[in-house]
Protein backbone atom coordinates (compact mmCIF):
# COMPACT_ATOMS: atom_id res chain seq x y z
CA UNK A 1 0.00 0.00 0.00
CA UNK A 2 1.14 3.49 -0.71
CA UNK A 3 1.26 6.47 1.57
CA UNK A 4 -2.12 7.76 0.40
CA UNK A 5 -3.79 4.39 1.09
CA UNK A 6 -2.34 4.31 4.60
CA UNK A 7 -3.47 7.86 5.27
CA UNK A 8 -6.99 7.09 4.02
CA UNK A 9 -7.20 3.91 6.13
CA UNK A 10 -5.99 5.79 9.20
CA UNK A 11 -8.50 8.59 8.67
CA UNK A 12 -11.33 6.15 8.13
CA UNK A 13 -10.40 4.16 11.22
CA UNK A 14 -10.21 7.32 13.31
CA UNK A 15 -13.57 8.53 12.04
CA UNK A 16 -15.35 5.23 12.62
CA UNK A 17 -13.84 4.84 16.09
CA UNK A 18 -15.57 8.02 17.23
CA UNK A 19 -19.28 7.94 18.17
CA UNK A 20 -20.06 10.81 15.75
CA UNK A 21 -18.37 8.91 12.93
CA UNK A 22 -20.41 5.78 13.58
CA UNK A 23 -23.62 7.83 13.66
CA UNK A 24 -22.68 9.43 10.34
CA UNK A 25 -21.98 5.99 8.84
CA UNK A 26 -25.40 4.71 9.98
CA UNK A 27 -27.02 7.84 8.56
CA UNK A 28 -25.33 7.27 5.18
CA UNK A 29 -26.40 3.62 5.22
CA UNK A 30 -30.03 4.61 5.80
CA UNK A 31 -29.85 7.20 3.00
CA UNK A 32 -28.49 4.53 0.66
CA UNK A 33 -31.32 2.14 1.53
CA UNK A 34 -33.93 4.84 0.90
CA UNK A 35 -32.28 5.71 -2.41
CA UNK A 36 -32.46 2.07 -3.56
CA UNK A 37 -36.24 2.13 -3.01
CA UNK A 38 -36.74 5.28 -5.11
CA UNK A 39 -38.99 4.60 -8.15
CA UNK A 40 -36.49 5.94 -10.68
CA UNK A 41 -33.74 3.72 -9.28
CA UNK A 42 -36.09 0.72 -9.42
CA UNK A 43 -36.89 1.49 -13.07
CA UNK A 44 -33.18 1.74 -13.92
CA UNK A 45 -32.51 -1.58 -12.18
CA UNK A 46 -35.29 -3.23 -14.18
CA UNK A 47 -33.99 -1.69 -17.41
CA UNK A 48 -30.49 -2.95 -16.66
CA UNK A 49 -31.81 -6.42 -15.91
CA UNK A 50 -33.76 -6.46 -19.19
CA UNK A 51 -30.74 -5.29 -21.20
CA UNK A 52 -28.57 -7.96 -19.60
CA UNK A 53 -31.16 -10.62 -20.43
CA UNK A 54 -31.29 -9.46 -24.06
CA UNK A 55 -27.50 -9.57 -24.34
CA UNK A 56 -27.38 -13.06 -22.82
CA UNK A 57 -30.03 -14.28 -25.26
CA UNK A 58 -28.17 -12.74 -28.21
CA UNK A 59 -24.87 -14.28 -27.09
CA UNK A 60 -26.52 -17.68 -26.57
CA UNK A 61 -28.06 -17.59 -30.04
CA UNK A 62 -24.72 -16.62 -31.60
CA UNK A 63 -22.86 -19.41 -29.81
CA UNK A 64 -25.48 -21.98 -30.81
CA UNK A 65 -25.24 -20.87 -34.43
CA UNK A 66 -21.48 -21.08 -34.42
CA UNK A 67 -21.58 -24.54 -32.86
CA UNK A 68 -24.14 -25.65 -35.44
CA UNK A 69 -27.01 -26.13 -33.02
CA UNK A 70 -29.18 -23.28 -34.19
CA UNK A 71 -30.20 -21.72 -37.40
CA UNK A 72 -27.19 -21.37 -39.67
CA UNK A 73 -25.61 -17.95 -39.98
CA UNK A 74 -26.07 -16.04 -43.19
CA UNK A 75 -23.42 -16.84 -45.81
CA UNK A 76 -20.76 -14.17 -46.30
CA UNK A 77 -21.62 -11.62 -48.92
CA UNK A 78 -19.40 -9.82 -51.36
CA UNK A 79 -16.67 -10.94 -53.71
CA UNK A 80 -14.02 -13.46 -52.76
CA UNK A 81 -11.37 -10.90 -53.62
CA UNK A 82 -10.54 -8.06 -51.23
CA UNK A 83 -10.23 -4.39 -52.15
CA UNK A 84 -6.62 -4.79 -53.28
CA UNK A 85 -7.48 -7.58 -55.70
CA UNK A 86 -5.98 -10.29 -53.50
CA UNK A 87 -7.88 -13.55 -53.27
CA UNK A 88 -9.05 -14.35 -49.77
CA UNK A 89 -7.59 -17.44 -48.17
CA UNK A 90 -9.60 -19.61 -45.83
CA UNK A 91 -8.59 -19.33 -42.18
CA UNK A 92 -6.00 -21.81 -40.99
CA UNK A 93 -7.40 -24.59 -38.83
CA UNK A 94 -6.81 -24.25 -35.11
CA UNK A 95 -3.95 -26.23 -33.68
CA UNK A 96 -3.27 -27.56 -30.19
CA UNK A 97 -0.71 -24.77 -29.75
CA UNK A 98 -3.48 -22.15 -30.17
CA UNK A 99 -5.48 -23.51 -27.25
Amino acid sequence: MGLISHAAATGLGYTLARPEGRRQLLKLRDQGRRLLQHPQVTRLQDRGRNLATQQINTATTTVKQRLGRGTPPAPPTGPSVDELGTARRPAAPATAADA
